[in-house]
């Protein structure tokens, strides 16, 4: 088990879907199980990973709602995604949150009509952290795929001012300067929490103080070593589980990310299901091939779960 004293890592959780595309949320403590062996401290539900913007603001509510009660009597914490291109859905799905106990919440920005400035952006995370009397809130730094593009200093340096319960960023970007400045400047209060995942052992040494991510989800025993750095574990060991990381997630995208992460979930016994369309799943050919190419690069030795 990862050593994660100190240090917020959390699993991007997949939603489960029956093969119809409807949510099947029975799945979720099975999910719940096998996080809390692969030594996980948390959930991170609805975001990207979990199709968040993929479903309705009622079927979000439903998974979200299923995580709190699954997660009650366990260690695990859980973050809620709320962001939306509808500022009414997200302020709905924000005071939803904080109605079924999660720790804290996070937003991408609308990607449709999209923040001016920084000063939209602030207000309109405002107007959601209002909205849940400043709950814990984090913002949800993903350039890549929202196409919003801001001057992220600048919006930290609002944000504290501006923002009620404002904590800090979930960090998805290729930029590693800007989060190694980012995280020498942090306030009390506040956490960086990186986001990409073939590159945990940077985000690490930058001084992040936790991660979210999706291979979290099927590949905890991967990331011990790096994990076990901040505690003055080895080095060269370190650097050789990031290895197999960036393999691993090289050859799940090789088959379409999103549905391939969900196929190996089920590989080790907890049936996510499909991605939700358009995304859908391999087909039972790549299926058959991508797990020949785990079995050749060992991942199943690397996994404890299986």
């Amino acid at each position: 088990m990862s050593d994660t004293s100190g240090f917020d890592w959390l699993a991007a959780a997949h939603t489960p879907f029956d093969a119809s595309g409807d949510l099947a949320l029975g799945v979720i403590e099975a999910q719940a199980d096998h996080l809390l062996r692969q030594g996980v401290t948390g959930v991170f539900v609805c975001g990207t990973t979990g199709e968040g913007l993929s479903m309705s603001v009622e079927e979000r509510k439903q998974v979200a709602g299923r995580w709190a009660d699954v997660r009650r009597g366990t260690p695990l914490g859980l973050w809620v995604h709320v962001g939306a291109n509808a500022l009414p859905d997200v302020v709905e799905l924000a005071r939803d949150a904080k109605r079924i106990g999660a720790d804290a919440v996070a937003l991408m920005p609308p990607c449709f009509f999209r923040p001016a400035d920084e000063e939209q952006l602030v207000a309109w995370c405002a107007s959601v952290s209002e909205a849940t009397g400043g709950m814990p809130i984090t913002y949800y730094e993903s350039p890549e795929m929202t196409g919003v593009r801001i001057d992220v200093e600048r919006f930290v340096e609002l944000a504290r001012l501006g923002v009620p319960g404002y904590r800090g960023l979930k960090f998805t970007d290729s930029d590693g300067a800007l989060f190694t400045r980012l995280c020498g400047g942090l306030a009390e209060g506040e956490g960086m929490w990186w986001g990409r995942d073939e590159e945990l052992l940077s985000g690490i040494s930058a001084g992040a103080t936790g991660a979210i991510g999706s291979s979290y989800n099927f590949a905890g025993d991967v990331y011990a070593p790096i994990l076990a750095v901040r505690a003055g574990g080895d080095a060269e060991e370190a650097a050789a589980a990031q290895a197999r990381a960036v393999k691993l997630i090289e050859v799940v995208a090789g088959y379409g990310y999103l549905g391939a992460a969900k196929a190996v979930m089920g590989m080790l016994g907890v049936r996510c299901g499909p991605a939700r369309a358009p995304l859908g799943s391999p087909s039972q050919d790549d299926l058959s091939r991508l797990r020949a190419d785990l079995e050749q690069m060992g991942f199943f030795e690397w996994v404890s779960a299986c």
